[in-house]
């Protein structure tokens, strides 16, 4: 797989082209990687109160099952972050909505 920045920017955050090496011919998908203000925004929209980042984890069963040098390097350079939210789930009209946890 081949990834790279196309040099494009948008609205949302820089566009980024993938190829994928298959075969019998390779496939390329043009999307945008949105910035992580892009991401807080919608979220907070969502009503989440705080937005956490954290880099990815990888289970003690997975370091157990392809042992820590396996993973070395992704724990060193982790690709990516995902966000954590906290904070009570509200619907449009803030109210809050049956079913969801919710924080005090």
């Amino acid at each position: 797989m081949i990834r790279g920045w196309t040099g494009e920017e948008i609205e949302t955050g820089p566009r980024v082209r993938v190829t994928a090496l298959l075969d019998p011919q390779p496939i390329g998908i043009v999307s945008t990687a949105p910035r992580r203000e892009v991401y807080e925004k919608c979220l907070r929209a969502t009503g989440s109160s705080e937005v956490e980042w954290v880099p990815l984890h990888v289970s003690e069963a997975g370091i157990r099952e392809f042992g820590e040098d396996f993973w070395a390097d992704l724990l060193a350079y982790p690709p990516l972050e995902m966000p954590r939210l906290t904070g009570r789930l509200v619907q449009a009209d803030r109210t809050p909505r049956p079913g969801l946890p919710q924080r005090e």
